[in-house]
């Protein structure tokens, strides 16, 4: 007799479960598993290292192309992305276009992705180099916080 088994825990620590079963004589055989889960592991694009920036310019009245901020769920288990926000608060010339911030939280499952659509809209003169962050919060263990920056230039980035 072969049984083949795939033992993946999908919360981070130490998992146990157990296969029971019986012989044709009714003795009760069983064999432990254990293994550790990873929970979700994040990975982005631009990557986390060194840290993501993204650069947008553009003319007085006019928005930039949308640019895409992608976070990818590379571990076994599920990972919440709860909060998406730009600072400093007064920031109104970055905008992000999707996901719409109203459906947060949104769960990644394994190998899903978010991908978050930004744009610069220049509705009012700034001088060169004006900053912003966007925050992300997630459950993920190893990236609990991903920081953004944000830049705006006159030329191009």
């Amino acid at each position: 007799m072969e049984i083949d088994v795939s033992f993946t825990p999908t919360q981070p620590r130490e998992h146990g479960a157990e296969i029971a079963f019986r012989s044709d004589l009714d003795v009760r055989h069983s064999i432990d598993l254990r293994g550790s889960g990873t929970g979700g592991t994040l990975t982005t694009n631009p990557p986390l290292s060194p840290a993501p920036e993204l650069c947008f310019d553009s003319l007085l009245g006019a928005c930039t192309a949308l640019q895409d901020f992608v976070i990818t769920n590379n571990g076994s288990g599920a990972v919440t992305i709860s909060e998406v926000r730009l600072e400093p608060l007064a920031l109104t010339d970055w905008e992000v276009v999707s996901p719409a911030l109203a459906t947060l939280p949104i769960t990644l499952l394994a190998t899903e992705n978010l991908v978050i659509r930004l744009r610069w809209c220049n509705t009012s003169p700034a001088a060169p180099g004006a900053v912003g962050q966007m925050i992300i919060e997630t459950t993920a263990p190893d990236t609990p916080t991903i920081i953004v920056e944000l830049r705006r230039e006159d030329t191009s980035c």
